[in-house]
């Protein structure tokens, strides 16, 4: 990756982090456009217009349908809120955060409820195969994020076992390492 890039990439969680801020104090005050939808299309159009069109990545699935728990009463469905492959994003509100313990939590068993549906899902099944086909090990990561923190949740499909959480501040290298995974995963 070029220095230009890397620096951009200080300016792009700094974007981020402003949107978070805007929405912080508009959950705070409970304004109604405090939503994780509305919080998650303006963080996608920074990394789409800032990241994802200059690298080639494709647009990813907004409300990927995944199937979550087979119940008693019957089936039970995820929506992830944009599935890049083996790479997905999960948004939550900023306030009250990733840095509350019952979101944060909550966050880390919603994206293993969700990886474990896409290890039964048709597309990431194919995904996982031709990696495997071009010798590499496939790893399915859930990215976390508030716009002041950002979680992963990663499985290696080969071994088929879970890598421990990783939780940390929003800053520039965090963004590039998750650059990275969704470009392997489109490669």
């Amino acid at each position: 990756m070029s220095e230009a890039f890397l620096l951009r990439l200080q300016d792009i969680a700094d974007k981020v982090r402003g949107i978070a801020r805007r929405y912080e104090v508009l959950c705070r005050r409970g304004d109604p456009s405090c939503s994780e939808r509305n919080f998650m299309n303006e963080v996608e159009g920074v990394l789409e217009s800032e990241v994802w069109s200059r690298l080639g990545v494709p647009k990813p699935e907004y409300e990927y349908k995944v199937h979550v728990d087979e119940g008693f009463v019957g089936r039970h469905y995820g929506r992830i809120d944009a599935y890049y492959g083996l790479v997905f994003f999960e948004y939550k509100r900023p306030y009250p955060g990733l840095r509350e313990t019952s979101v944060r939590e909550g966050a880390i068993e919603q994206a293993r409820d969700y990886i474990k549906g896409l290890l039964n899902d048709e597309n990431t099944k194919a995904i996982i195969s031709k990696i495997k086909n071009a010798g590499f090990k496939p790893l399915i990561t859930g990215v976390i994020l508030d716009g002041h923190h950002v979680m992963n949740k990663n499985f290696v499909s080969n071994s088929m076992h879970f890598v421990k959480d990783s939780f940390y501040l929003m800053l520039a290298c965090e963004l590039s390492r998750h650059n990275e995974l969704v470009l392997e995963a489109h490669a």
